[in-house]
C-alpha cells in the first residue's frame, strides 16, 4: 500500500498558468505527484505535465506555443484571447463574438471549438494516448445526460481534455459512446471529490477560479440575477469541494481575466510563491498521512486500489 500525492488541478481559463508555478515549487521542494487530476484549463495543463514529466518542460512547451506563428491566427485566440491589438482588430473581435453569441439561443452553442483543439493538438502528435504520458492523468469531465462526474484515464488525449474544458453553452458538447460530455467545472471545478475516499492519497487542490466579489449595483434584469445566482451557488459548491482536500492552495489571481494569457509570467510568478509560502504545511499535510498510512497497514493487508473513487465517479476509456 503506497502513499498517492494527488494535485487536483482546477478551472479558471488562463489563470490556470499559476499551476505550472505550483509545480515548480513542489519540485524544489523535492516533491513530485504521483497523479494528476485537472479540470478545464487544468486539464490542459495538466496533461502537458503528465506528458513531459516536468515543470520546466511545462513552461517552455507554453512558451513554444506562443510563439509559433498559428498562435494568434488561431481562431480561439484572436477571438477569445486579451492581447494588445489595434482597436480596429479589438472592434473585429467584440463584433465577432457578438455575432455568435446570436446562435446561443437557437444553438447548444455558439463558438464551434475547433480552434481550441488545435491548440491542444500544438503539444499532443497524433493519437497520443494516455498511456504514452509519464505519470497517471486524469481529465474530469461532466456528462450531461446523468448529470455524474466521468474522468477520462485511458486512450486519446486530445479529445478528453477537449471535453474538460468545453465551457457549458459556449461550446460544443462532446459526443461519446453514450456519453454528452461538457467541462468538468460542472461536477468538479476543483476535481477532488473522485479521490477523497482513499485514506491513502494525499491530496491538494489548487484553486485558480474567480471569486464573486460583492456587486456594485443590484441587478436590473431577470438574466444578470441567472448569472449572480450561478457564481454564488459555484462559489459554495467550491469550498464544499474543497474540504476533501489535505490542502488547498490559492494563488491570488482572481483578478485576471479568464482569456488574458499575456499574464503568463505573472500567473507562473504568483503560483510558485504562494506554493512557496505554503511550504511547511505541505509538508505537515504528507507526514500526517503517512502517519495515518503506517496506522493503517498494523492491520490492514495491502493490496491494489483504484486511485479513483467509482461510486460516484465514472471511469472512461476514450477509444
Amino acid at each position: 500500500m503506497k502513499q498517492r500525492l494527488i494535485l487536483a488541478l482546477g478551472g479558471g481559463g488562463a489563470r490556470g498558468f499559476a499551476h505550472i508555478g505550483v509545480l515548480k515549487a513542489l519540485e524544489e521542494m523535492g516533491i513530485r505527484p504521483t497523479h494528476i487530476s485537472g479540470t478545464s484549463m487544468g486539464a490542459f495543463v495538466g496533461g502537458v505535465y503528465a506528458k513531459s514529466g516536468s515543470a520546466e518542460k511545462t513552461e517552455a512547451a507554453f512558451r513554444e506555443l506562443f510563439r509559433w506563428d498559428g498562435f494568434r491566427e488561431n481562431e480561439f485566440i484572436s477571438t477569445f484571447g486579451k492581447h494588445d491589438e489595434s482597436l480596429w482588430a479589438n472592434l473585429k473581435s467584440s463584433v465577432k463574438v457578438l455575432m455568435m453569441k446570436g446562435n446561443f439561443l437557437t444553438k447548444p452553442f455558439y463558438y464551434d471549438g475547433k480552434g481550441f483543439e488545435e491548440l491542444i493538438r500544438f503539444f499532443f502528435p497524433e493519437n497520443s494516448n494516455f498511456e504514452d504520458l509519464s505519470i497517471p492523468f486524469a481529465a474530469m469531465t461532466t456528462d450531461l445526460i446523468t448529470g455524474k462526474s466521468v474522468a477520462i484515464t485511458s486512450g486519446k488525449v486530445v479529445p478528453a481534455i477537449v471535453a474538460s474544458a468545453s465551457i457549458t453553452g459556449m461550446m460544443p458538447p462532446v459526443l461519446h459512446k453514450n456519453y454528452l460530455l461538457v467541462d468538468g467545472e460542472v461536477t468538479d471545478l476543483i476535481p477532488v471529490r473522485p479521490f477523497c475516499h482513499h485514506g491513502m492519497n494525499v491530496i491538494i487542490g489548487v484553486d485558480v477560479s474567480k471569486v464573486p466579489a460583492p456587486l456594485p449595483k443590484h441587478p436590473e434584469t431577470g438574466l444578470e440575477i441567472l448569472i449572480r445566482k450561478d457564481d454564488i451557488l459555484q462559489s459554495n459548491y467550491r469550498a464544499k469541494l474543497l474540504e476533501d482536500s489535505d490542502l488547498v492552495i490559492r494563488p491570488a489571481v482572481q483578478d485576471v481575466d479568464w482569456t488574458d494569457y499575456t499574464e503568463f509570467d505573472n500567473l507562473i510568478r504568483v503560483g510558485y510563491n504562494e506554493t512557496m509560502r505554503q511550504k511547511a504545511a505541505i509538508f505537515k499535510a504528507i507526514k500526517k498521512k503517512r502517519s495515518f498510512l503506517n496506522h493503517l497497514k498494523s492491520f490492514w493487508k495491502p493490496e491494489t486500489h483504484s486511485w479513483i473513487h467509482e461510486d460516484e465517479t465514472e471511469i472512461l476509456r476514450w477509444e
